[in-house]
């Protein structure tokens, strides 16, 4: 050879002596044609690309907290967000949450729990007493009375300002009164 370096295409160059599996110091032996020659590489573990995980959910957004005894549960409006052990976070769809810790046919303070993939939060409801009208036709019971008897009273007890009599005296005339 006179000195002189010349490229040897790689794809005609056989490696061997190494295992590529095996961590350590290896000695590599290059062949091309009959010349050969021998170098020292390090095999290192493969790096583990660290898995995505999820760290915990949170909940925000405007879902109704309020609600009558009878009414079907909504969490329409509740914003369930992942977060993941990479710092990235994303909304995640109601429909792949589990939802539980309700009754809608019990009044009083609920803790509802929103589930995703083993993790956990929770937010606060409250459930209240239907309004229960009251018509004339409802029985009475003495232990529940809904109207207070009143003492009926004459037109001669009660002390009417003269002003006031105008008005009456229009209305008993059917004469509309002037509005001020």
């Amino acid at each position: 050879s006179n000195g002189e370096k010349e490229g040897v295409p790689l794809n005609e160059v056989t490696f061997s002596g190494y295992n590529m599996n095996q961590t350590g110091n290896q000695t590599v032996t290059a062949t091309w044609n009959e010349l050969s020659t021998t170098f020292q590489i390090l095999v290192k573990e493969a790096p583990v690309d660290p898995e995505k995980t999820l760290v915990s959910i949170s909940l925000s957004g405007n879902q109704k907290t309020e609600f009558t005894v009878g009414d079907t549960f909504s969490a329409e409006g509740l914003v369930v967000t992942a977060h993941y052990s990479d710092d990235s976070s994303e909304a995640i769809d109601l429909n792949n949450v589990e939802i539980s810790g309700y009754n809608m046919n019990q009044e009083g303070k609920q803790t509802i729990t929103v589930s995703y993939q083993g993790k956990t939060a929770t937010y606060e409801i409250t459930v209240k007493a239907k309004d229960t009208p009251v018509t004339p036709d409802d029985p009475v019971t003495p232990d529940e009375p809904r109207l207070k008897k009143v003492k009926r009273v004459s037109k001669d007890s009660v002390r009417i300002p003269s002003w006031a009599r105008i008005y009456i005296v229009m209305y008993q005339n059917c004469i509309t009164p002037p509005y001020i």
